[in-house]
């Protein structure tokens, strides 16, 4: 900035802390590497847990435990263990007394009108267990949380062969530390084929294909390859043209890989297409198919793909994206779709790991549950702009105004998003906060991944396990209009 040379940029300021002394992200991630505390799980069906003390010359009188029961993000139980009795480098085991619905019946009942399964049970379920300091001290207030943990139970849960198959009708439980429950091979299940769905009326005149629905009307363009309006009820949820995107501002410790990026035309890849056609058309839906392929002006294309978008009844928008990524390249920072909303959208409420940023290699700090949240909130204001405020490991989304307005996407399983008022464009041109120009839009980027952050400023190279470096890959999402109140 001064012309002093030689300098170190803005790693004079790049530590763990702010200047201003507030905590980095990262300092969170090392606090839960470094815990004095291990808390581990030894039979969760039972609530029965293990605790470690870690600390080499004092017992955990100082600390209480706390454990609280979520099912889809609300509270169920909660208690307290107050008296951890443990000396330095032992380990106690404590049960829990938690009761869970884990006497399911074989064959689990069904609801005659909506097909769905008439088990109120059903749901996710996660324990979160904290370590809380019970006093003052010179470091830290009393309250301050040592460390956490989170499991999810084993529970009966809706699997995402339900949430997002096309025309699936099994029924599938996850994972579990348990035994798992046998549902039988002829229970109902619930599809979005079960529930009555409006009809659609299509018309396409010149480039435009505009599909109206009972309370809704979407614009998908030939010429771009996507929808370029989105509304419902007249309230338009879409400003400019949906896009594919792969590009993000380098952050910190990209930079050295940001130089093959750039060198392919990754910061500048557009979408190319070369076909657009309504393969399947019913009453209650259409399907709208797209071969394209995104790359940078004077480069080879870097990926090429065909992209499905489903319109049905309901207004919801199915995309799915079958992409070959070409050989040679440097692994892809990104790859998602990117979505202008209008002003004033300033309202992310979501189910998936906060309450902050999180990456593929970079979510230790962060738990599993439903947050809520502004566009701003949603800022990681880095002293270097740059890529900041990723969700990573999101089952659903929705971006709207204080009406509750705006659109849902849920994830097939999951993805990662930001949402700013920010392109990755912006960020990548500007060297110091006060150069970024707030946009009014909100900024959405849904990502069937991204790569991790890494340490490669001063480090390794990122890990190949942390690279978005699959050269075949198919990405689901579903997204559609919503009005909060009517959820």
């Amino acid at each position: 900035d001064f012309g002093d040379k030689p300098n170190d940029g803005n790693f004079c300021l790049d530590g763990l802390v702010y200047p201003d002394r507030r905590p980095h992200i990262g300092l969170l991630e090392l606090k839960k590497v470094i815990a004095p505390i291990r808390i581990e799980s030894q039979y969760l069906e039972k609530g029965t847990i293990k605790i470690t003390n870690l600390y080499d010359f004092i017992d955990l009188s100082h600390v209480s435990l706390f454990w609280k029961l979520e099912k889809e993000g609300c509270i169920i139980d909660q208690g307290e263990i107050y008296d951890l009795d443990i000396v330095p480098q032992q380990s106690q085991t404590y049960t829990l007394p938690y009761i869970l619905p884990n006497t399911l019946p074989n064959k689990l009942q069904v609801n005659t009108q909506t097909r769905k399964p008439w088990n109120e049970f059903y749901g996710r379920y996660y324990l979160t267990i904290c370590c809380i300091q019970k006093k003052d001290t010179p470091w830290a207030e009393k309250g301050h949380e040592i460390t956490f943990e989170q499991y999810e139970l084993p529970i009966l849960k809706e699997s995402a062969e339900i949430t997002c198959a096309d025309t699936s009708t099994s029924v599938s439980t996850g994972t579990s530390t348990g035994t798992d429950t046998d549902i039988g091979t002829d229970t109902a299940a619930y599809t979005d084929t079960d529930t009555y769905i409006p009809n659609i009326k299509v018309e396409q005149e010149g480039y435009l294909i505009t599909i109206d629905g009972f309370d809704f009307c979407y614009v998908f363009d030939v010429y771009e390859g996507a929808f370029v309006e989105i509304s419902k009820n007249y309230v338009d949820m879409i400003k400019e043209p949906l896009k594919f995107n792969i590009w993000r501002a380098p952050t910190d410790n990209d930079r050295n890989i940001k130089h093959k990026w750039m060198a392919e035309g990754y910061d500048r890849a557009t979408m190319r297409v070369y076909d657009v056609k309504i393969t399947n058309q019913t009453d209650i839906s259409v399907e709208i198919s797209v071969d394209f392929s995104l790359g940078g002006y004077i480069k080879l294309p870097i990926l090429q793909g065909k992209a499905v978008w489903t319109v049905d009844g309901k207004g919801e928008i199915s995309l799915k994206v079958n992409a070959k990524v070409r050989e040679g390249l440097a692994f892809l920072p990104r790859f998602g779709l990117q979505l202008i909303m209008p002003e004033d959208n300033e309202e992310v409420e979501y189910f998936g790991y906060g309450p902050h940023e999180s990456y593929i290699d970079k979510h230790l700090s962060v738990r599993i549950g439903k947050y809520l949240a502004t566009v701003d909130e949603m800022f990681e204001n880095y002293l270097m702009p740059q890529e900041n405020g990723s969700r990573f490991g999101t089952e659903w989304a929705i971006i709207s105004n204080e009406l509750g307005m705006g659109l849902k996407f849920t994830g097939c399983p999951n993805f990662s998003f930001n949402a700013a008022h920010y392109t990755p464009e912006d960020l990548t041109a500007a060297e110091h906060p006060h150069e970024l120009q707030k946009r009014k839009e909100t900024v959405v980027n849904i990502d069937y991944k991204m790569s991790g952050v890494g340490s490669n400023s001063c480090g390794p190279e990122l890990l190949e396990k942390y690279r978005f470096d699959e050269k075949e890959f198919e990405f689901k999402l579903k997204f559609m209009p919503v009005f909060k109140e009517d959820e």
